[in-house]
C-alpha cells in the first residue's frame, strides 16, 4: 500500500491519475465493471493496489473510499470511489489489497 497521506479525495485522486490510474470503476450486480472498457470483473480478477479513506462529514458514519484497481487479466488501472453514509456501519466491500490477503493468508 502507499504511503502518500492525502488531506483530501481530490489529492488522492490526483495522485493516482497521474501513476497511471485513469479508468474509472464502479460495482454493479457484486462485479467491478470498467465504464472506459465496458466490461466486467470477477473478485479474483482483479486487485486492490491501495486504499484511501475519508470522513468528509461531521459524523463517522459518512465514509468515502478510493481504490486503485488493477486488472489481473488485462493491462488496465483505475480508480473505484464509494461514498457511503450509512446509520448501520462501514460499507463492506469484499476485495482486499495486496498486503491484506498476506496478513490474513
Amino acid at each position: 500500500m502507499s504511503k502518500n497521506n492525502h488531506y483530501a479525495i481530490i489529492n488522492a485522486i490526483s495522485d493516482l491519475q497521474a501513476r497511471g490510474f485513469i479508468l474509472d470503476f464502479s460495482i454493479i450486480r457484486s462485479k467491478l465493471f470498467c465504464a472506459q472498457e465496458q466490461c466486467y470483473f470477477e473478485l479474483d480478477e482483479f486487485d486492490v493496489l491501495e486504499v484511501y479513506c475519508f470522513h468528509p462529514g461531521s459524523r463517522i458514519r459518512d465514509l468515502t473510499h478510493v481504490y486503485a484497481i488493477e486488472s489481473l487479466i488485462r493491462p488496465l488501472k483505475g480508480i473505484l470511489l464509494i461514498s457511503e453514509t450509512n446509520a448501520y456501519g462501514k460499507y463492506q466491500w469484499p476485495a482486499r489489497t495486496r498486503s491484506e490477503e498476506q496478513y490474513y493468508s
